[in-house]
């Protein structure tokens, strides 16, 4: 009875969405908090919501150093390497790519800032943002979020001297302005989930932590924090970008001495949990975005991707382009 309970227990929380999982199911009891934190969860989770909004594996799309080409792969998907070969993308040139997010750009082409979906061509001019947030470097400082429907999108861009988040509508064709939440700052490494919540690493006197706001509510949120001095930050040589799941779970990579290391917040406890780790000896460091598909996280250098089956903790690597 114990096994057919824990079943029907999984089925249905699969089926909800992520948010709920993270912000309410996890509080309920120890053996809920431990199902959603385990990595086949993770996986059952991320497959299940991905069947619902598209048929075949996402596309991974990478830009030249200079800006002025674009090409797309399908690393995840099964078969011959042959049809995991990076294909050149025919789009706009000269566009600064500055975040993606399922599938919509949020680049530069000159001093316009743009929307731009790669597959249809379409092309939005947005207004400008304000003055402050056009002088801070977007690709740390920025997010771009969509609803789940994938019908609208919002940009926000973090303003740390005035301590306020600029956030642009794709309905209104606005820019709006929010205050920081009271006593954070440094707002970094923005993240955009197709769940109207962006996510910032940021900042509060001696702790540290990630905040997130949701697009609906026009709300912040502490998601996960942590006093500085028992961060992984003190434990290794240096973080290197982090990422959200579909199942709202948190994950760095931090770099120690010849090591890559995947390191998970915890909500629960505030702490860090060291998950899985591979020898690494390139002398390069790993650049944006850490994806996850599927149960599997995807790491990119600036010559190979790195996959790590998040079930099995298990490393591969494949060269880029």
């Amino acid at each position: 009875m114990d096994i057919l309970v824990h079943i029907v227990e999984e089925e249905v929380l699969t089926r909800l969405p992520a948010v709920v999982l993270h912000r309410r199911v996890r509080a309920v009891c120890k053996r809920w908090r431990d199902l959603i934190d385990s990595p086949r969860f993770a996986k059952f989770h991320s497959a299940h919501h991905s069947i619902k909004k598209q048929s075949c594996p996402p596309r991974v799309l990478g830009i030249t150093q200079n800006g002025k080409e674009l090409y797309s792969c399908n690393p995840f998907v099964a078969g011959s390497d042959a049809q995991k070969d990076w294909v050149r993308q025919d789009v706009y040139g000269h566009i600064r790519v500055v975040k993606a997010c399922g599938g919509l750009l949020f680049g530069k082409m000159g001093r316009d800032y743009v929307a731009l979906n790669p597959l249809t061509r379409a092309l939005k001019v947005l207004p400008p943002p304000p003055l402050e947030a056009a002088y801070i470097s977007p690709n740390i400082h920025c997010a771009l979020v969509l609803e789940p429907s994938m019908q609208r999108y919002w940009i926000c861009i973090a303003g740390d001297i005035a301590k306020q988040l600029h956030v642009y509508h794709s309905r209104s064709g606005v820019w709006d302005t929010v205050d920081y939440l009271p006593g954070w700052g440094n707002l970094k490494y923005g993240v955009g989930m197709a769940n109207s919540n962006a996510y910032f690493s940021a900042e509060h006197d001696c702790m540290w932590g990630i905040l997130s706001f949701n697009m609906e509510e026009m709300r912040w949120f502490v998601e996960w924090s942590s006093f500085k001095d028992n961060s992984p930050i003190q434990m290794c040589w240096s973080i290197y970008k982090w990422m959200v799941t579909t199942a709202n779970q948190f994950f760095m990579v931090a770099m120690g001495e010849d090591q890559m290391t995947l390191i998970r917040l915890d909500c629960a406890s505030n702490g860090h949990v060291q998950e899985a780790g591979c020898d690494y000896n390139e002398k390069r460091y790993p650049i944006p975005p850490i994806c996850f598909y599927e149960g599997t996280f995807m790491i990119a250098d600036e010559e190979k991707l790195y996959f790590l089956d998040y079930e099995s903790c298990t490393f591969a690597a494949t060269s880029q382009p």
